[in-house]
C-alpha cells in the first residue's frame, strides 16, 4: 500500500510537470524592470494562447480589461503611468502570467536593477494601424499594409537615409527591421543586436573577424567595430566608408 501511494504521488507530480511544461508562455513588452521616460505607453502581450477577450491587465490594482484590444494572438493596451514605480499584473485565461514593474521617470539614468526601454516614436504616437491591416480577418500580424509600396513604410519618416551616393543595400530596399525594432527595446537606435553581431545577420562572422584582424595589423590600429569605418546606412564613399 505504501508503495502504491508513492507511485500514485509520483504519477500526479509527473502529470503536473508535463502540463506546466506544455503550457505556452506569453511575452510582454516592455519587459519587467523597464524604465520609461513617457507617462503614456503601449504594452503588448503576445502568445499562441492569447485570443479574443482572454487577457486581463491590472495597473496599480486598477482593472483595465475593457481597454485591452486584440490583433490575432496579440493584445495591446494604452497605459498612463504614475511617476515612480508602477505594478502591472498580466493574466491570460484567468491565470496569472506576468507580474511586472515599470518605472516612469524623465531624464534620469536607470537605477540599479532597471533597464531603459526606448519606444519607437511612430509606434507610441500612432499605434498599430499605420503598419498593420487591422481589418484583416483572421488577423495575421506578419501581413503588413503599406500606403504605397513595401519599401516606402520606414522611408515615409526616414527618407533622409536615401540621400547618400552609396546606400547600404537593406536601406535602399527599405528592409529596416532586421536591424531596428519597429516597436521599441532597450538598445540605442532600437537595434536588434549588439555590436558587430548586428552585421553578422548578413555578413559572415569569420569574414568580419578576418577583416578586423587584418586592420589591427596595419595603420588602422585597434579597430574592433565595423562602425569605426563604415556607416550602416550610406555615405558619399564606396563601401560606405566614413
Amino acid at each position: 500500500m505504501k508503495y502504491l501511494v508513492v507511485a500514485v504521488g509520483c504519477a500526479l507530480l509527473f502529470c503536473s510537470v508535463m502540463v506546466n511544461a506544455q503550457k505556452k508562455k506569453i511575452s510582454v513588452s516592455p519587459p519587467d524592470k523597464s524604465l520609461v521616460s513617457e507617462a503614456e505607453v503601449l504594452v503588448m502581450v503576445g502568445g499562441e494562447d492569447v485570443n479574443q477577450d482572454s487577457v486581463d491587465i491590472k495597473l496599480n490594482n486598477v482593472d483595465l480589461r475593457d481597454k485591452v484590444r486584440y490583433l490575432g494572438s496579440m493584445a495591446y493596451v494604452a497605459l498612463t503611468l504614475n511617476k515612480g514605480e508602477n505594478r502591472l499584473l498580466v493574466m491570460n485565461n484567468g491565470q496569472v502570467e506576468k507580474q511586472l514593474t515599470y518605472l516612469f521617470q524623465e531624464n534620469e539614468p536607470p537605477p540599479k536593477g532597471y533597464t531603459r526601454f526606448i519606444f519607437h516614436d511612430a509606434f507610441l504616437n500612432s499605434g498599430c494601424g499605420d503598419c498593420h491591416d487591422l481589418e484583416m480577418k483572421p488577423f495575421d500580424y506578419k501581413n503588413i499594409v503599406y500606403s504605397e509600396e513595401a519599401i516606402s513604410l520606414c522611408l515615409e519618416c526616414h527618407d533622409d537615409r536615401l540621400q547618400a551616393k552609396y546606400i547600404h543595400g537593406p536601406v535602399g530596399a527599405g528592409i529596416c527591421t532586421p536591424c531596428h525594432d519597429p516597436h521599441g527595446n532597450e538598445r540605442q537606435f532600437l537595434l536588434t543586436r549588439k555590436g558587430n553581431s548586428l552585421c553578422e545577420i548578413c555578413h559572415e562572422k569569420e569574414r568580419i573577424q578576418k577583416h578586423l584582424t587584418k586592420l589591427q595589423e596595419t595603420k588602422a590600429g585597434s579597430s574592433t567595430s565595423c562602425l569605426d569605418c563604415h556607416d550602416p546606412h550610406g555615405t558619399e564613399k564606396k563601401f560606405h566608408l566614413k
